[in-house]
């Protein structure tokens, strides 16, 4: 699960979306808990152009972390995507 995170990652890393957000969803059920794993990939779904999913992804981390030390960048990304 970890090589599929991190192949994720490097996707996102070389703004392949698309694949990033693929093998984000395979491994999503064993970082849910991961705030950082939460906030690439509301990245990329903020990349994609897919902001109803990349809200999901943002309020995840509300739940499970509301001190998330980059919550205030993902808020402001989102916001300014209206």
């Amino acid at each position: 699960h970890i090589a599929e995170r991190m192949i994720g990652e490097t996707k996102l890393s070389m703004k392949n979306f698309d694949k990033s957000i693929f093998y984000f969803k395979k491994v999503h059920d064993q970082f849910k808990f991961d705030a950082r794993f939460l906030h690439k990939f509301a990245l990329a779904y903020l990349a994609n152009k897919d902001i109803k999913n990349a809200k999901k992804c943002v309020e995840e981390i509300k739940r499970i972390n509301p001190n998330y030390e980059n919550l205030t960048q993902l808020n402001f990304l989102l916001s300014s995507t209206n």
